[in-house]
């Protein structure tokens, strides 16, 4: 069983006894190869078949073959966006003693920032090199321009 959740957490609220982990961005970009848009979401990919029918609906990129025995994909979407200046900006990966906490950044344009007037729609796909259950927390983030 897969467990994800979305809330705000801060760092206070982490237990200790925590260790950081190695992730790779493995395909990402801010269009989908389709043309289409899609609404915010996010998906834990256990096997090849799973993974290589998300990638088809984001991006013309060859699969990679990763080793699912030892690890997953998390695919993040962060759905149409009305301009440009979004972001997935950064991603941590930690392990704990029960389960695995991924902390997701968004980056969104502030106030008055100058951004492309185009539609965009940011996605990344990430592997992660752990069978352990996912624990999801993400902050957005608006910089000042």
């Amino acid at each position: 069983m897969q467990l994800i959740f979305f809330k705000q957490q801060t760092d206070d609220e982490m237990p200790a006894a925590a260790t950081d982990m190695k992730y790779s961005v493995i395909h990402s970009g801010l269009f989908l190869s389709s043309g289409e848009f899609s609404q915010k979401s996010h998906k834990v990919l256990v096997n090849q078949q799973q993974y290589q029918g998300e990638l088809k609906n984001y991006s013309s990129d060859a699969a990679t073959t990763p080793d699912f025995s030892a690890g997953k994909i998390l695919r993040l979407d962060l759905g149409m966006k009305n301009t440009g200046g979004y972001s997935i900006s950064r991603a941590s990966r930690t392990r704990f003693p029960d389960y695995l906490h991924a902390r997701v950044v968004i980056r969104q344009p502030g106030p008055n920032c100058m951004v492309d007037a185009a539609l965009s729609n940011p996605y990344q796909f990430i592997w992660i090199p752990s069978q352990e259950e996912i624990m999801m927390t993400e902050e957005v983030i608006s910089p000042a321009c």
